[in-house]
């Protein structure tokens, strides 16, 4: 997956271990925003993320709760378009 998405190998299980999320995690956050899944994506990605991927925001909120692939996919592509990688 990191080479597919042109990452250095250690970069997606570093943010797994950072994250600490499992398959159908949610957590609360102080703001009411939630965290979804293995890769604790933010649910305020969910506007930004149903655009870039042509899918309603529902349908992208429970890819991110439930499927690996989907969630170790969009944590490099938010990192890097936000800069931090």
């Amino acid at each position: 997956m990191a080479s597919a998405q042109r990452l250095p190998p250690r970069v997606l299980p570093a943010i797994h271990v950072v994250e600490g999320g499992t398959v159908d995690t949610v957590s609360q956050n102080r703001d009411g925003s939630q965290d979804l899944g293995l890769m604790q994506i933010n649910t305020r990605w969910l506007p930004v993320l149903a655009r870039h991927t042509r899918h309603d925001e529902v349908t992208v909120r429970q890819a991110l709760r439930r499927c690996c692939k989907t969630r170790a996919s969009i944590s490099p592509w938010r990192e890097r378009s936000c800069g931090w990688i």
